[in-house]
C-alpha cells in the first residue's frame, strides 16, 4: 500500500506550499507514478500479454486485469511502493527547483509542475 498525502508531502520538503499548490502537486505526482508504473510493469512482457492486459483495462475488467498481474507479474504490489520511493527521492533534490517553480507560477510567468 503506498502514501501519497500532504504528509508525503512535507516529509520530502514540499510542506511550504499552500494547500491549493499541494493538491495540484499531488493530482502531478500521482499522474506521473502511474506512469512510471506502468513503464515498469510493461518491462519483460511480450506485446502480446501487453495487448492482453490492455484490452482487460479498457473494457473496464477489473476482476481479470488482477488476475493478468498476479499470473504474469507476480510482483506488481512491489513496483508502485519502490517506483514511489525513488520519486521521494528524486524530490529531496528537487525541493528547490518546485518550490521555485511555484513562486514563478504566481507571479504568472510559469506552471507547477512535477
Amino acid at each position: 500500500m503506498i502514501s501519497l498525502d500532504f504528509q508525503w508531502l512535507d516529509d520530502h520538503g514540499l510542506g511550504a506550499l499552500s494547500r491549493d499548490d499541494e493538491q495540484s502537486l499531488l493530482v502531478a505526482i500521482y499522474e506521473e507514478l502511474e506512469l512510471r508504473v506502468g513503464i515498469r510493469l510493461s518491462e519483460d512482457v511480450t506485446s502480446e500479454q501487453l495487448a492482453e492486459f490492455e484490452a482487460l483495462m479498457a473494457a473496464g475488467d477489473e476482476d481479470g486485469a488482477k488476475q493478468w498481474l498476479d499470473t504474469d507479474k507476480p510482483d506488481y504490489t512491489e513496483v508502485a511502493p519502490a517506483v514511489l520511493t525513488e520519486m521521494g527521492e528524486e524530490s529531496r533534490g528537487r525541493t528547490d527547483e518546485v518550490l521555485e517553480r511555484r513562486c514563478v507560477e504566481t507571479h504568472g510567468r510559469g506552471e507547477l509542475g512535477w
